[in-house]
């Protein structure tokens, strides 16, 4: 284990090959797990959103406005 010029920790394996590829592999995968998960909790936000929408409308369209 030693520090590369930009100051990360580098793991080297036993036999000598660097073990970064398989660290930036998990770290690229947990990027896009993160991302996917944002992602989905967006979307359903979303969907919450519209339903909330759609219901309001429905509603509004049953009552029917009172003129003053």
């Amino acid at each position: 284990m030693f520090f590369n010029k930009n100051h990360h920790i580098v793991l080297v394996s036993v036999d000598g090959d660097p073990a970064v590829k398989i660290g930036q592999q998990e770290a690229g995968r947990q990027r896009v797990e993160a991302y996917l998960s944002w992602y989905s909790v967006a979307s359903g936000l979303n969907n919450l959103y519209t339903d909330f929408l759609t219901q309001n409308r429905v509603q509004s369209q049953k009552q029917p406005q009172i003129a003053a």
